[in-house]
């Protein structure tokens, strides 16, 4: 705990759930109605005291959520619930900045745990060839303009790629 007027900064990790709720318009092969999404989010807080801390996060997490509020691709209403879970880390520095510690927990594991299965565990399997599977829970605004970008960025290379061809063909004699 600090002096009674005085205040440090605290890493305080909020856990979140992203649903996207009615009927879809449209679906693709990407599309999975069963699933949802799990957002571990880290905010710093400058507070008296751990309780304090997680107060203000407990304040925070709840605007946070009534400001994601958005329609999806599919068009369907994407809504951020806060789990009630907290866990508050006091910055040892005190002075954030490049290569502070914001955040940091621990945990006991058996020794015959390899690393790989600690990693998995810890912060689960990392499947990135199902990204598209994320866009149901992206603003449907943000990601329309983001895949057009893509789309012209991707035929202007391969356009770029082609003239290149032509190009180094006409040089051959």
């Amino acid at each position: 705990m600090t002096a009674k007027n005085s205040k440090i900064w605290f890493g305080v990790r909020t856990l979140f759930r992203l649903r996207a709720v009615g009927k879809p318009k449209w679906t693709d092969r990407h599309f999975d109605p069963g699933s949802t999404l799990v957002e571990d989010r880290v905010v710093l807080f400058e507070a008296a005291s751990f309780e304090d801390a997680t107060k203000q996060a407990e304040a925070e997490a709840r605007r946070y959520c009534k400001a994601t509020r958005y329609k999806n691709i599919y068009g369907q209403s994407v809504r951020l619930t806060f789990l009630g879970a907290t866990d508050a880390f006091s910055m040892l520095d005190n002075h954030p900045g490049i290569g502070s510690e914001v955040y940091s927990t621990t945990a006991m594991v058996p020794d015959s745990i390899r690393d790989a299965r600690v990693v998995t565990m810890w912060w689960g399997k990392k499947d990135r060839s199902h990204w598209q599977a994320r866009h149901k829970f992206i603003d449907g605004k943000i990601l329309s303009k983001a895949l057009a970008a893509m789309k012209q960025s991707s035929e202007e290379r391969s356009v770029s790629h082609v003239a290149g061809k032509k190009r180094s063909r006409s040089r051959k004699p």
